[in-house]
């Protein structure tokens, strides 16, 4: 594929292979495995652009490393992220840091905790996350308060 400035990595950020496969990582089948590229392949050309599954390998492996931007825009939305994830470093890192939290949910007992907040009011989800940094705080206040 010819290179494309809006996709390729800076010299701090990671090669396109990384992000992709950290997507693959962290965002699960519904049956708790990885998606395959075949996979990816048939739902991006089910979405209006074809991206055959050696392409989506190469991309994994490095081996093509500048994809087009529209190919980059509908592996982003297979993923449920934003094409800034493959553009843009500190969206990248905001972005991983919420795909980890979900990949926590998925594996933990906050699964349990996840459930009943999906049933929340907006109003009632802001009252749960302003009681969860309340107890971080506490926590840290505690830890911090060992340590001297």
């Amino acid at each position: 594929m010819a290179a494309n400035a809006d996709t390729a990595a800076g010299p701090d950020k990671p090669p396109f292979s990384v992000l992709l496969n950290l997507l693959f990582h962290l965002y699960r089948h519904p049956e708790g495995r990885e998606y395959t590229n075949q996979e990816v392949s048939d739902w991006c050309g089910e979405h209006g652009n074809y991206v055959s599954r050696v392409s989506v390998w190469q991309l994994r492996e490095g081996r093509s490393r500048n994809p087009s931007l529209n190919n980059a825009a509908i592996l982003a939305q297979f993923f449920g992220v934003s094409v800034s994830w493959f553009v843009d470093e500190d969206a990248a890192r905001d972005i991983a840091a919420q795909l980890r939290l979900l990949a926590k949910v998925r594996d933990s007992r906050l699964r349990k905790v996840a459930g009943r907040a999906d049933k929340l009011s907006p109003e009632g989800l802001l009252d749960a996350m302003e009681h969860v940094e309340r107890l971080q705080q506490e926590r840290h206040g505690r830890r911090r308060k060992e340590t001297e």
